[in-house]
């Protein structure tokens, strides 16, 4: 498995692109909407094959009828990194030690994945524990423009670290993990602006 992106929920685009421009020096550009959620996203390259995604509720349209991903049914008060989502050759054998959620086909534009989404809408693992991803067409980091993203390394504090490491064991990833009485993901990336904590 490798990374393949970033999730930042925002209470809007324009809010989440205005809070990225400002501590990075780089500007999203457009992604596209995901009719079943009812959210749409910005992007921006971090490698060759990963990205950064802000998402939020797309205002346009209707209400889905199921709960939203990445617990965006919650108010967002403000833009911020709280998931991470890997990418995988075969989502049918992975065998997690907790449910990930159901494998569900989605489409946005030109591009076809399949990805694990609980049908409640949590984070696994309060956001430390990544959604996992089968991609049918390459991802959109191919497209994006270089923007000088890097990612340096991802870390996180839970109030029971030793159960979100177990987990992450059993699907092959490393991830540091303290102790934290919050649970939380930060990724320090280099940016124009310098070393940057999201």
């Amino acid at each position: 498995m490798t990374l393949d992106h970033l999730v930042i929920a925002a209470p809007t685009l324009e809010l989440g692109a205005a809070w990225l421009t400002e501590i990075t020096g780089v500007k999203p550009q457009m992604g596209g909407k995901h009719a079943l959620m009812g959210t749409h996203n910005l992007l921006a390259k971090l490698g060759s094959d990963t990205y950064l995604e802000i998402i939020s509720l797309d205002p346009q349209a209707p209400a889905p009828t199921r709960a939203r991903w990445f617990e965006l049914d919650k108010l967002v008060v403000a833009p911020r990194l709280i998931h991470w989502v890997m990418s995988c050759p075969n989502l049918d054998v992975v065998q997690p030690l907790e449910p990930l959620g159901t494998i569900t086909n989605l489409s946005r534009g030109v591009y076809l994945w399949r990805i694990t989404i609980p049908e409640d809408g949590h984070l696994p693992g309060d956001g430390l524990i990544p959604t996992l991803i089968e991609w049918q067409t390459p991802n959109p980091s191919a497209q994006l423009e270089e923007c000088g993203l890097s990612l340096i390394r991802l870390e996180g504090q839970h109030p029971e670290p030793s159960r979100i490491e177990a987990n992450l064991v059993a699907l092959g990833l490393e991830l540091s993990v303290q102790y934290a009485a919050t649970p939380s993901l930060r990724a320090v990336l280099d940016t124009p602006k310098g070393i940057v904590i999201l």
